[in-house]
């Protein structure tokens, strides 16, 4: 399992490196479906903090308590906390390569996509999100998403592509 910060901190890296903007709602999607994707290979989560499922999407509650203020415009700064400074004195880091490589994978396969287009994507009608706000109380203003669910849908959509190999080269 890897810090939260840490991947949202590399997909942050990423995006400068290939000079994309990415808004604090793309970076939630992201950071969702590297966790989907991430539970269906190794069949464990990836974040160290839940994902919620919220009236009109998927959050995670850490990243959007230090992001809301950029509101729509794109992030310009790497996700450090002064909260947890004493914790982590440099920016965390993956430490799992494959983790790593994974994050790679999915910057490189949903970078394209608006954060509009993610959103769509990740509220569609079956999504985990869907499955978790239909048989709750719709009047929660947050409700945990399972990693069980998540990882079940996920496991469908891998079933429906041509996966090569070990190298999920078309996730």
């Amino acid at each position: 399992m890897e810090n939260t910060a840490a991947v949202a901190n590399y997909f942050l890296s990423l995006a400068r490196r290939d000079n994309i903007e990415v808004s604090h709602m793309k970076l939630q999607k992201l950071l969702y479906y590297a966790h989907g994707w991430y539970l269906t290979l190794k069949e464990e989560p990836l974040l160290d903090d839940p994902i919620q499922a919220v009236r009109y999407g998927v959050w995670i509650m850490s990243v959007y308590s230090f992001f809301i203020n950029y509101g729509n415009n794109s992030i310009s700064s790497l996700l450090m906390p002064d909260l947890f400074y004493e914790l982590y004195p440099e920016y965390p880091k993956i430490k799992s390569p494959f983790a790593k490589e994974l994050v790679e994978k999915v910057w490189d396969i949903y970078k394209p996509f608006s954060a509009i287009v993610l959103a769509s994507m990740s509220t569609m009608s079956g999504s985990p999100w869907d499955t978790t706000r239909k048989f709750c109380d719709k009047n929660k203003r947050m409700i945990e998403m399972s990693d069980e669910i998540i990882m079940h849908h996920f496991k469908q959509l891998y079933k429906t592509i041509d996966v090569k190999g070990e190298n999920y080269e078309t996730l």
